[in-house]
């Protein structure tokens, strides 16, 4: 093959390479704009300093009703839970001063729908996740066993996202208030294995389980005076969790 047809060649593949970029961009649907999303998150905040209930409640349903337009236009935009997070807030910032059947309905619907965002806005769905499964175990009148073991797969769905350390915290509080050993005692272990040695959930231990004897974990390896290697474990080691 001459130079010329490889050039030509190439020329082709490069051409049919742009022509499907065109149409796989063609075929993503547009992000809602920043500007929208901060738009209404300021005029959320604002909603919250205005004097009166009324004037609240007036500013926050306005909110809302903009952000459920934009997520009807936009309903399979990529970074929509962005937006449902500004929904999320409204809605649950309305409750909080009208506490209607319908305004609970149109909530955890809301909660329903914000479950579902992937990892990366782990921190957005985090409230949500715990209000629906919660709810919905105490629609169903679960006891306080069940209510508690629902946190297990909570603490382990928040795994290596950015707010892992913020629902370890949030299930041992709850484990506290159930008075559920088990789970606390479940949850002290995934502390000592997820955060060995970190001073944040050290000190969240003193404060939070104040009375009870704990481990602050900290592994080590040194050598005895004969020579001989050891691993230091402060309690409980991984032999008295056994």
């Amino acid at each position: 093959m001459n130079r010329t047809c490889r050039m030509s060649m190439v020329a082709l593949l490069l051409a049919v390479f742009c022509l499907t970029a065109k149409v796989v961009t063609a075929d993503e649907p547009p992000l809602i704009s920043t500007d929208t999303i901060e738009l209404l998150q300021t005029q959320l905040d604002e909603a919250t300093q205005a004097k009166s209930s009324a004037r609240k409640k007036l500013a926050l349903r306005r909110v809302i009703r903009t952000c459920g337009d934009v997520l009807k236009e936009n309903q399979a935009a990529a970074n929509r839970y962005e937006m449902m997070g500004v929904l999320f807030s409204s809605q649950q910032k309305l409750i909080g001063l009208d506490n209607s059947p319908l305004n609970r309905r149109s909530f955890l619907e809301t909660c329903r729908q914000l479950v579902t965002a992937p990892d990366e806005y782990a921190a957005i769905r985090l409230d949500a996740d715990l209000l629906i499964s919660q709810a919905e175990l105490a629609q169903q009148g679960a006891d306080t066993q069940t209510r508690a073991e629902a946190l297990r797969p909570l603490v382990d769905r928040y795994r290596d996202t950015e707010v892992e350390g913020k629902v370890i915290r949030i299930a041992m509080l709850m484990a506290l208030e159930f008075g559920d050993a088990g789970l606390i005692a479940y949850m002290r272990q995934v502390i000592a294995e997820r955060f060995p040695g970190n001073l944040e959930m050290i000190n969240f231990q003193r404060d939070k389980l104040a009375g009870q004897v704990f481990g602050a974990p900290f592994i080590g390896r040194f050598e005895l005076s004969d020579g001989t290697p050891c691993l230091l474990y402060t309690s409980p080691s991984p032999r008295d969790r056994g």
